[in-house]
Order: structure tokens, then sequence, then C-alpha cells
């Protein structure tokens, strides 16, 4: 579905997400648009022997290797820009994992502002001569 905004959170959240938790949701915002994530909490059971086995991974949709953020443990509010109009969000917690309180994030469509660079199309001679004649 299309929306310009929305939030999501993990199942159960604020109280402790559940063990083998596998959840995945497609955000999708205008073509012409990009979407921010703003991860407002997040507390994931932390890595152990250097792996993160409970995660959330924010990707671009179209791009399979475009992965923008993907982490456990525990950080302070975060801003995730997708250069994207469609976004993967994918939340996995092991089934032996300490469960935490998960997270909360809200996404919303950006527009792309494009930029030009002028190009004179009159000279201003020109543009003055267009301007005498109109004004007789």
């Amino acid at each position: 579905m299309l929306y310009d905004h929305g939030y999501i959170s993990s199942p159960n959240y604020p109280e402790k997400y559940f063990r083998g938790a596998d959840c995945r949701w497609t955000v999708a915002v205008r073509r012409w648009q990009t979407i921010r994530v703003t991860l407002f909490d997040f507390e994931l059971d932390v890595k152990r022997a250097g792996r993160c086995h409970d995660y959330l991974e924010v990707s671009a949709a179209s791009q399979a290797a475009a992965t923008y953020f993907g982490e456990c443990g525990a950080t302070g509010k975060q801003i995730i820009d997708v250069q994207s109009s469609s976004a993967d969000i994918k939340f996995v917690a092991a089934a032996t994992s300490s469960t935490q309180r998960g997270f909360f994030l809200y996404y919303e469509g950006k527009s792309v502002i494009a930029s030009c660079r002028r190009y004179p199309f009159f000279k201003l001679e020109r543009l003055f001569q267009i301007f005498v004649f109109i004004a007789t």
C-alpha cells in the first residue's frame, strides 16, 4: 500500500518482543520521493560471539544490495535516508535470544529536489528588444 508516512514497531512494543519473531514490512511512497526512516527507540539483544542474533534491517526494495541499516543492541535516535521510493524493513529475533523492548520507528516520503543549471536562452540585448517591441 502507498502511504506518505507511518509508524512501525516490533511485536508487543514497548513490552519485550517474542522469541523467534520474523517480521517483514515493505513501505512505499510516491515514486518521485525517497524514504526517511526515523528510529526513535531501539533496544535489541546485543551481539554474541560477534554476531547479531536479533536485528533490524532497512534496505531499498528496488536495490538488492543496498542495505542502509542493519543493527542489534541499543542506539540513540537514528535517521536513515533510503534512496528509493520503496524500502524493506525486516526484524528477526532468534529463538534463543534474550528479548528486549524492541524498536519504534517512523517513516515518511521526502520529495527529491531537482536542481537545474540556469541556461540563458536570450542575451540581455535581445530580451530588451523584445520588451521594447511589446511596449510600443
